[in-house]
């Protein structure tokens, strides 16, 4: 007898008969077992989506049958992982199929948001590899996290170069969006887009952003940045950005003091000449180099007819100057340029008068 083609416990039975035979007919019965696995199919739990380090609710599911589709148990089935899934805790493996000839497998999505890639693989297979995706999101906001523009150094009145960027994220480090992060000034007379405080929406990638525009006055500001979920403050927060006023380019070369002094000739004046550097909005300027010249026969710096110095933390340069050898006014200058054109106010004329001595009275 030939075996049908449908798999099945004694699901053949064949019959002898005998006419007037006592026990006729009699009944014979045969199990067909599924052949040599010849295919495989994917049945279910494709294009799942979980919390990233959580477990899909449904299982990945494929099946193995025959060449007249009976299902094939007891087959060996290998799978791999991207992006950081596990299937019994293991990015690859082997799973045997059940006697339903289906392989059933539970994936838990990576810590990290994105796509998780499945690939069942059965060398010789009809249909194989056969492959699922599955989508990690970002799980609850767990905690705010600093990403940029702290420690500034700007001018007064002057809206800051980069932006304090933070993120709130999810306890694996995924970015969640949609969240509300508040910015607030605490200290200094800065604001954010005219407000001291302001609500930012995180975008898709979970950044919120925010740019300072400092006050007028010199000093640190700071501004601090918070977040919570269900009423209770994240990890991390409130955030602490930090920003100090510094001066810009220098535009201004002023006269402070030592103009107008009367010394022995040949000699060092008693008080230097003080000029001070300023930006736009006033600010000293360190670090900015003048030139003092003496325009008068004879007087100079120690031996030397110019004397070139920088501005100290406070944009303020000084230099001594020495008289020459004849009486009456000594000229000096002072000169600051940026770029090679000379500052507002430059240069500034110093004179110094010279005396024999500087006797105040005589004495009979």
């Amino acid at each position: 007898a030939t075996l049908g083609t449908a798999a099945g416990d004694t699901n053949n039975v064949y019959f002898a008969f005998a006419v007037s035979a006592s026990g006729s007919p009699a009944v014979f019965k045969a199990t067909a077992v599924a052949g040599a696995a010849t295919k495989m199919s994917k049945i279910s739990g494709d294009g799942q989506s979980a919390h990233a380090g959580a477990t899909l609710p449904n299982p990945l599911v494929v099946e193995i049958r025959d060449q007249y589709e009976n299902p094939v148990k007891n087959f060996d089935v290998d799978f791999s992982i991207t992006n950081g899934g596990q299937i019994n805790g293991a990015s690859e493996g082997t799973i045997v199929s059940g006697s339903n000839g289906r392989i059933s497998a539970n994936l838990k999505i990576g810590e990290q948001a994105g796509v998780n890639n499945v690939v069942f693989l059965a060398e010789g297979l009809q249909g194989s590899p056969i492959s699922f995706n599955a989508t990690g999101n970002p799980g609850k906001p767990f905690q705010i996290v600093e990403i940029s523009g702290n420690n500034q150094i700007g001018q007064s009145g002057i809206i800051l170069e980069n932006p304090f960027v933070v993120s709130v994220q999810d306890e694996f480090g995924n970015g969640v969006n949609n969240q509300q992060v508040i910015f607030s000034v605490v200290q200094g007379n800065g604001n954010l887009s005219g407000q001291t405080e302001q609500t930012i929406l995180t975008d898709e990638t979970g950044q919120a952003e925010i740019t300072l525009t400092l006050g007028d006055l010199d000093g640190e500001h700071i501004v601090h940045a918070a977040a919570t979920f269900n009423g209770q403050p994240l990890q991390n927060s409130s955030l602490v950005f930090r920003a100090n006023t510094g001066s810009g380019d220098p535009a201004a070369l002023q006269m402070i003091s030592g103009n107008g002094q009367k010394g022995a000739i040949n000699q060092e004046l008693l008080l230097p000449f003080v000029v001070f550097i300023t930006d736009e909005n006033g600010n000293g300027v360190p670090n900015h180099s003048v030139e003092f010249a003496a325009a008068t026969s004879g007087a100079g710096f120690s031996g030397s007819t110019k004397f070139t110095t920088t501005t100290d933390s406070s944009g303020n340069a000084y230099a001594i100057g020495t008289l020459g050898p004849n009486f009456g006014d000594n000229i000096f200058t002072a000169t600051a340029t940026l770029d090679g054109i000379s500052l507002q106010g430059s240069p500034i004329q110093f004179t110094a008068s010279g005396r024999k001595s500087l006797a105040t009275s005589i004495s009979a």
